[in-house]
């Protein structure tokens, strides 16, 4: 059974190797061990299967906790939100313990929102030791799902090949020792789409057979055709045989129209939809390499070295068909390329005093690419400075109401590259029944990024347009395929994003005093402080509200101060510095018996 904690107040779970081997753990990753920490759960209702940080610690806020391998953080800030990113996870089998902190914290930790998860890996002994092992997940071995037999389908495609190894040992006896680790993973996941696109009459121009969800013929109006009625308001006049007329669909819209997929299914609607489904399987693959070293230098000096290396690749499916431009569902080719290094130093001064001093960075270039990164825009009849002034040569979206759209999803495209330099020192000292410990930490991140939302456009298009009055459009009126071949375009957007380069730093110093009072009293005191580098962009073109000037526009009896200003050299952020970050901790445990102990924190 495990140990009643009798000496600190934190709340939390460690769990041991044999556990984290012997325990069922279907994705085979080790930040699932998250889940097994009373007061943990998914977040908004997910599955306690993450991967990430996205999880609920005793009511804080998702998705800001702080994740430490050997005692150096694996994570990054999310771009312009406060959300921690996990950027590495080692295998489960390279983790010796794994410990998850969710409250009353000592003074030792910061920067986190909400837990602290601290993982150290394996190393070396005296003996070598090694493991290797496959794991397989096929649908063969599943049954099939409950919809699946009420449609009588066959169950979905699925395949998961994971295969590695572990092996550590001396190099010199009692003085270095290594320790390594490789892991292979190979997945094909089924990927299904249900749309519903513009059947093959509405390609034509004919609405003659298109209803509403009542059986309700949706009657087309002709918006260069209008007239002002008895009551003075203009109107719209019927398209004759509620059919666009060839002479009248524009050109860019029928280019447009012929990237749309034709439908290849019997829709179960008299309104037509779902009348396209499509099936995939999209391949993925991951390696993870982790290497570790430990060297005595004497009796009291130890340095330790990790470096871990991991690449996943994935490669989903046009569904659409090999080289279509128009591709439109959220994903493209992906790939992530993570660096993990840490070094530790430590020195046992006496049997009373340890240094340690820690160095780790964290760096890892990801990308996801559209289908098609060479589509020529002019090719549908769009403007040349389109063209020229765009970030990306990619199909640009095209959304009309009640259909599913085409082309490339806005944001779905990212360059990112990031990482983080943290530097952590201490000194642990031990006075009578104290414990003292004092430090602190430095971290630097930067973070390159680009995600462009619409660089080649976004057109949409309203059924309105198509409807009797221009105001209002009844549940049986117009048709946005129809509009969009009239030409007559909705809202639409045409993004310049360039790529951003912003860096920020963090500062932090703590003291611990664990006052063991008493065999069955123990005080837990200490108290940090923290100190956030506003975030700053590398070429400065960041912007911000100033508040305090008068802008350009004056009126009598009001404030109009306001003014938006870029950063410049004598500002190059655009947010305050906070000086007043100060963190007292105190907490208690208490030992009634040996069975029961009390426990309280601040």
């Amino acid at each position: 059974a495990a140990l009643v904690n009798t000496t600190i107040a934190n709340l939390g779970q460690v769990v041991e190797n044999k556990y984290i081997l012997s325990l069922p753990n279907i994705a085979r990753s080790a930040m699932s061990l998250t889940y097994m920490t009373p007061g943990v759960v998914g977040s908004g209702g997910r599955a306690n299967t993450d991967n990430n940080t996205n999880f609920v610690a005793n009511g804080s806020r998702n998705s800001t906790s702080d994740v430490l391998i050997d005692g150096v953080t694996v994570t990054t800030v999310e771009q312009n939100s406060g959300i921690t990113d996990l950027k590495f996870s080692p295998s489960v089998d390279a983790v010796q313990e794994f410990k998850m902190q969710t409250n009353f914290f000592s003074a030792e930790y910061g920067q986190t929102g909400g837990a602290v998860v601290n993982m150290v890996t394996k190393s070396g002994t005296n003996d070598i030791h090694g493991t290797g092992y496959y794991f397989l997940r096929h649908s063969d071995l599943n049954s099939n799902a409950w919809f699946n037999n009420r449609n009588n389908r066959p169950r979905t495609y699925y395949r998961r090949d994971q295969l590695g190894g572990v092996l550590g040992g001396p190099v010199i006896k009692n003085k270095t020792f290594f320790f390594g680790s490789y892991e292979y993973t190979k997945s094909k996941s089924p990927e299904t789409q249900t749309q519903t696109f513009p059947t093959l009459l509405q390609r034509e121009g004919d609405f003659s057979q298109t209803f509403n969800s009542s059986g309700a013929l949706m009657n087309l109006y002709n918006p260069f055709d209008t007239f002002t009625n008895a009551a003075g308001n203009i109107e719209r006049r019927p398209l004759a045989g509620n059919i666009v007329p060839k002479a009248m669909m524009d050109p860019v819209a029928l280019k447009f129209l012929s990237y749309w997929p034709k439908p290849n299914q019997a829709s179960t609607s008299i309104t037509q939809t779902n009348n396209w489904y499509e099936q995939v399987v999209n391949p993925s693959t991951g390696h993870q390499t982790n290497m570790k070293a430990d060297h005595n230098f004497t009796e009291k000096d130890r340095l330790s070295g990790r470096y871990s290396y991991n690449k996943g690749r994935g490669n989903p499916a046009n569904l659409f068909g090999e080289g279509n431009p128009a591709y439109t569902f959220n994903a493209g080719p992906n790939g992530a390329d993570t660096h993990s290094t840490v070094f530790e130093f430590t020195r046992v001064q006496s049997a009373t005093t340890i240094w340690t001093a820690r160095y780790g960075r964290t760096y890892q270039n990801y990308f996801r690419n559209p289908m098609v990164t060479d589509f020529d825009i002019t090719t549908l009849g769009l403007p040349k400075y389109m063209k020229d002034t765009s970030t990306l040569a990619v199909f640009p979206t095209i959304q009309p109401a009640d259909y599913s759209d085409i082309g490339t999803e806005g944001w779905v495209v990212m360059d990112r590259q990031e990482s983080v330099h943290h530097l952590s020192y201490q000194m642990s000292k031990f006075v009578g029944g104290h414990s003292l410990k004092f430090g602190g930490e430095h971290r630097r991140n930067f973070l390159d990024y680009a995600q462009p939302g619409y660089p080649s456009g976004f057109f949409s298009f309203s059924r309105g347009i198509t409807g009797k009055d221009r105001f209002s459009t009844p549940g049986n009126e117009g048709n946005s395929i129809a509009t969009m071949l009239l030409g007559w375009w909705g809202s639409n957007q045409f993004h310049i994003d360039p790529k951003v380069f912003t860096r920020s730093a963090y500062w932090g110093f703590f003291f611990q005093d664990d006052w063991k009072i008493t065999r069955k009293l123990t005080l837990n005191l200490g108290v940090r402080y923290d100190f956030d580098v506003p975030r700053w962009e590398t070429l400065d073109r960041q912007s911000y509200w100033d508040l305090d000037t008068q802008s350009a526009v004056k009126a009598t009896g009001y404030d109009t101060r306001g003014v938006m200003k870029f950063v410049n050299s004598e500002r190059r952020s655009p947010f305050d510095k906070d000086m007043d970050n100060w963190a007292p901790r105190i907490g208690l445990a208490y030992a009634m018996d040996s069975k029961t102990s009390i426990r309280a924190g601040y």
